[in-house]
């Protein structure tokens, strides 16, 4: 999820992690766009994966951030 400032990261950040997610906090070189990284194992599922676009979609337009997608690696077990 991508902010226009370090606050609205910090408080997107808080907010997932307080919802389980592991969070990274990342800037560009000069500080204008933050990058709010997050992560948590789960086993997909399609209406899930949904619910999780919706929230992530919400708290950037509440920011007026950009969500930018999801990655998951493959996991064998």
């Amino acid at each position: 999820l991508y902010f226009p400032s370090r606050s609205a990261a910090e408080s997107a950040g808080s907010t997932l992690s307080n919802e389980g997610f592991a969070i990274e906090l990342k800037s560009d070189e000069e500080g204008r766009e933050w990058l709010v990284f997050a992560t948590r194992e789960l086993v997909p599922d399609h209406a899930r994966l949904l619910e999780l676009r919706a929230r992530f979609e919400a708290l950037c337009a509440a920011a007026g951030g950009e969500y930018d997608g999801w990655g998951a690696p493959i996991v064998e077990g």
